[in-house]
Parts: structure tokens; sequence; C-alpha cells
């Protein structure tokens, strides 16, 4: 998978104190750029990558998962009616739509990937194979 590492002691103190009031605070409860965000665990094993998407209040039919070119792509739009939808005072965590892809490493087994979808959680294996290393041969010179 590709990720970055993030270190807290290269970020500059105003960075992290405007972040104090980031994406998960009220005032930007209500833009969608930020309620569309979807949290994301990623594990490895010896035998798999597994991915945790945080999907609450979607459903299985909700979600569409695919590859392509070495590129895992995750979408989800939830059908929600204009008329049982509830008028919230205050609504901090919301999903209507969304799409997020992943970067594939080299061992990612395309033909070997899982999906499952309870209690809020999407959990994507994808499995590993064994990479063929590159021959190595001495020749001598005559």
């Amino acid at each position: 998978m590709t990720y970055f590492k993030w270190s807290p002691g290269n970020i500059p103190s105003s960075y992290k104190m405007n972040q104090s009031c980031g994406p998960k605070s009220y005032a930007n409860a209500h833009n969608p750029a930020v309620q569309n965000q979807v949290l994301v665990n990623v594990l490895e094993s010896d035998t798999d990558w597994t991915l945790e998407l945080a999907v609450p209040g979607l459903t299985k039919s909700d979600i569409q998962i695919g590859v392509e070119n070495n590129l895992l792509k995750v979408s989800a739009k939830s059908e929600e009616s204009k008329e049982s939808k509830p008028t919230y005072l205050r609504q901090e965590f919301s999903i209507g739509e969304f799409d997020k892809s992943f970067k594939l490493p080299k061992d990612a087994d395309l033909t070997n990937v899982q999906a499952t979808c309870a209690d809020g959680i999407l959990q994507i294996k994808i499995a590993k194979v064994e990479i063929e290393k590159p021959i190595s041969t001495q020749i001598p010179v005559q």
C-alpha cells in the first residue's frame, strides 16, 4: 500500500492549533467535503492486506468496489428519501457518498479480494502473492 508516515515533530505549532478546529469540529459539520471523508485503517499481515473503512449508515447495496490498473476503487452512495430523513438539531457525522482509491502494492493478488460490511465497518482483504525474485547468474568471461 502506498502511504505516508506522519511525524508530529515536523508540524509547526500554528498548524497544530488550526487543526484543533479541523474536519471533526462542529463548524465544518455541514461542509459536504468534510462530511464525505471516510476514515480508513490499513493493516498488513504475512498473508494479506486489510483495509477497514468507517461507513456508518451505509448498506452493502450502497457500496461499489473494483480493481483497475492496480488501483482499488471504493465508492458509495446512500439512497435516502427526503420524506424519512429526520430533522437533526446537530449532525456531526453523515456519509451520503464518497469515492476513495488505493494504489495496490506489487504483491497484491488482484484475483483474491474479499469484502464484508458489518456494524458500520467495511473490511476489504487483499491476499498477497509471492513475487518471483529476479534470477541472478554469473557469466564467466573467456
